[in-house]
């Protein structure tokens, strides 16, 4: 029991120690790469697949029973669903967005 703790806390810190490894090197990516990329506003580019991926995240954190592959498949649903309904109230509407992504449809 104890070496089966050892080992989870063990996978469990390793895994905080990539996240935050990540997390450092996006952050010192981001400085250069907006000096570069000033005139494209990419905080109105991410914030959406940001909003989606936290409820993705939300559902994954959560502990369940199922298995990891069923679980992978409602995490993508959910992101897709997350996504498209952020997407809908930034437009201001199903209708808003449908104007919006029909010149992008039509060619």
């Amino acid at each position: 029991m104890r070496e089966a703790l050892d080992r989870r806390t063990l996978l469990r810190g390793a895994a905080v120690a990539l996240l935050l490894t990540r997390t450092a090197d996006c952050l010192q990516h981001f400085i250069p790469v907006s000096r570069l990329l000033s005139g494209i506003p990419l905080a109105s580019i991410v914030w959406k697949p940001l909003i989606a991926a936290a409820c993705m995240a939300a559902y994954l954190a959560a502990p369940s029973g199922r298995p990891s592959i069923l679980s992978g498949l409602s995490a993508t649903l959910i992101y897709a669903v997350a996504l498209l309904a952020v997407a809908i109230w930034a437009s201001g509407g199903l209708r808003q967005l449908k104007d919006k992504l029909r010149p992008l449809l039509s060619e």
